[in-house]
């Protein structure tokens, strides 16, 4: 979690800095980060939303494996309508959400 919170704040403070007038180099360089910093985040993300809608599942009285059910069905629900849902192919845990 404390990484996840470094690479996010560091990833901000990036996308700042590289709004403001740089050098093309140094803008290569801080776009280069803030990519390989997205291909760290994007499995802690994940795996954070995760816990938090099994989470949520519980808390509205599923079972666990009905949680981990509502949850995918969550997923599916964000990959479907969502833009780069469209470019990986949406429902990415074969749910039963038809599109």
């Amino acid at each position: 979690y404390d990484m996840m919170v470094s690479l996010l704040t560091e990833t901000w403070r990036l996308n700042n800095q590289i709004q403001s007038d740089m050098d093309r180099d140094d803008r290569r360089e801080i776009a280069l980060t803030m990519i390989r910093n997205a291909r760290m985040l994007q499995p802690m993300l994940e795996n954070e939303r995760d816990r938090v809608f099994i989470e949520i599942g519980r808390e509205l009285g599923y079972s666990p494996g009905d949680a981990e059910a509502f949850a995918d069905q969550l997923h599916a629900l964000i990959d479907i309508t969502s833009i780069s849902g469209m470019w990986r192919g949406a429902g990415r845990r074969g749910s039963g959400i038809s599109q």
